[in-house]
């Protein structure tokens, strides 16, 4: 995707892949596995782009 953000937010991997992510930590590449939990409470910009071999399937819920 390109730069994108998230409000507050929790989320699931449904189906994981690896990826490289821009952000404000800089470039890195993650390999983020099926069933991987994660959470946020703040705003959070990126750049994202699957460079797996699999496509991923996320649940994101953001905070009313």
């Amino acid at each position: 995707h390109e730069l994108h953000y998230h409000n507050p937010h929790v989320g699931y991997t449904i189906s994981g892949s690896k990826f490289r992510i821009k952000d404000t930590t800089g470039i890195r590449e993650v390999n983020v596995p099926s069933g991987y939990s994660f959470s946020n409470d703040k705003i959070t910009f990126h750049e994202v782009l699957n460079v797996g071999d699999s496509t991923a399937v996320f649940l994101i819920m953001e905070y009313r």
